[in-house]
Parts: C-alpha cells; sequence; structure tokens
C-alpha cells in the first residue's frame, strides 16, 4: 500500500495507512472531498477502487455542517469508529474506549 500510494499519501497525521485501510484527514469538508477525488483517480489508474459502500467518514465538532461525498454518492456519517484496536469519538470522548477496556480486563 506504500508503494501504491507514495504520490498521493500526505504525512500522519492526514493520512493513516494500516493494511488496506486508510485514514484522511482535513479541517474542512471540501479539503477532504478534494482528497478523496485524487485518491480515486490514482487507484483507478492502478486498477484499484474505494469502497463506497464501506467508506464512512467521521465529523469532528469543529467541522462545519454538510456531508461528504464522492462522485455525487453520500458517505455514512458515524459518530465514532474502531481503528487499530481503539475508538475514535467526532466529540473526542474517550468514555467507550476505557470501557471496552475495564471489560477487557474483567474477561481476563
Amino acid at each position: 500500500m506504500d508503494v501504491v500510494t507514495q504520490g498521493i499519501r500526505d504525512q500522519s497525521p492526514w493520512c493513516l495507512l494500516f493494511a488496506d485501510n486508510v485514514i484522511l484527514c482535513s479541517t474542512r469538508r471540501e479539503v477532504e472531498e478534494e482528497k478523496l477525488k485524487e485518491w480515486r483517480r490514482e487507484m483507478a489508474n492502478k486498477g484499484l477502487k474505494i469502497s463506497r459502500k464501506k467508506t464512512d467518514y467521521l465529523r469532528l465538532k469543529d467541522w462545519e455542517n454538510g456531508e461528504v461525498s464522492l462522485q455525487g454518492e453520500r458517505f455514512k456519517r458515524v459518530e465514532n469508529f474502531k481503528y487499530i484496536g481503539s475508538t475514535v469519538a467526532e466529540d473526542g470522548d474517550l468514555l467507550a474506549e476505557i470501557n471496552h477496556r475495564i471489560q477487557a480486563g474483567w474477561k481476563n
């Protein structure tokens, strides 16, 4: 994935790669949509596709309203998601992650 995305990838934390998962970060919705367009073009040039059914977006509290879309197709907005075993929430709250770790500790 590092080789495939070499020309379009931003530095961390604006772009995070793990196996076939990618997180694109930006401070504005319009910038995020431009990044998605660029990624779609580059992936298509290499015979790959962005899975629109698996693609979600998380809007932090400082982001302006609006939805993220690619070629007219809107992505699902989520309030939190799990990435490499940790839960990220739109409000920055760590309660879900703390509860998960407590439960994991009790199970062990």
